[in-house]
């Protein structure tokens, strides 16, 4: 039966991130590199590129994100193509 946890957080090792992570964006999120970060990921970049290279067709974009002073910016994104 598989463990993998429901949210980021409760990951214990980079590999359930990484099936939590390709779970969510096979489920059509967009990941954001700070969102991935602030979840425990340690290099986001990192789990993509292995992703990618299992031949998961991986897309690079941007994402609105908010940060703790409330300003609005873009942030380094994933998502499936």
């Amino acid at each position: 039966m598989d463990q993998t946890p429901n949210k980021l957080h409760q990951c214990k090792t980079p590999a359930e991130q990484a099936i939590w992570i390709k779970r969510a964006l096979e489920a059509g999120r967009i990941l954001s590199d700070a969102g991935l970060w602030v979840g425990g990921v340690d290099d986001p970049s990192k789990v993509i590129r292995t992703l990618r290279n299992q031949g998961l067709p991986v897309i690079t974009t941007k994402k609105w994100v908010q940060d703790a002073a409330n300003v609005r910016h873009h942030d380094l994104a994933w998502r499936l193509g």
